[in-house]
């Protein structure tokens, strides 16, 4: 079983080294993973998190807050992770799309996931739990990849995971997850 989400396991260790932000962080688990590979990492959750390990405090940092508040800066981190946050502000997420692309530096990483959809599957027969409404964008890779031009985008797709904690012996849930990875241009700040 691996210390983080696959996601980040994948795109973390080819990022750049140097300052990283998540962005509802949860109880850090990629966090962590971030400062064992060498970031300085600034984990943000609303929630009260564990305190990291000794070894690791010189590299994690916690803060317990909305992540809608927080000021990301500009040009402040070579990586961002958003894993399974951002869907949970359908109102806001555009503006924290632009918020994230400010505060990456020029070649820096956006690793993100979105919950876009989540069914209920029980004794053979599905029920959507919930779907999210046209009206929340982007709503598909296609879309992350047109809000993201200019950036080089390394992954964007569509998958379907169990959510095995949520899941019992008689019904699971399932959810559609899109995955996005991207990379700032380093020449002209992720524009065209």
């Amino acid at each position: 079983m691996t210390s983080c989400s696959s996601l980040v396991e994948k795109y973390a260790a080819t990022a750049p080294r140097g300052r990283a932000l998540e962005l509802g962080a949860g109880r850090g688990r990629d966090s962590r993973y971030l400062a064992r590979l060498g970031f300085r990492v600034l984990a943000i959750d609303k929630n009260s998190q564990p305190p990291p390990e000794e070894t690791l405090k010189s590299h994690f940092e916690t803060l317990r807050q909305n992540f809608l508040e927080f000021n990301m800066g500009e040009a402040r981190y070579q990586l961002i992770l958003a894993i399974n946050s951002l869907h949970f502000y359908q109102k806001e997420f555009p503006e924290m799309v632009e918020r994230i692309k400010r505060a990456l530096m020029p070649g820096g990483r956006l690793i993100m996931s979105l919950i876009t959809r989540t069914v209920r599957q029980e004794k053979g027969k599905e029920s959507d739990l919930h779907s999210y409404p046209p009206q929340f964008q982007p709503a598909t890779a296609a879309e992350l990849v047109y809000v993201f031009s200019g950036f080089l985008i390394q992954h964007a797709k569509e998958v379907e995971d169990t959510d095995k904690p949520h899941s019992r012996v008689d019904f699971l849930h399932i959810h559609t997850i899109l995955e996005f990875v991207a990379d700032k241009n380093e020449k002209e700040g992720g524009k065209e």
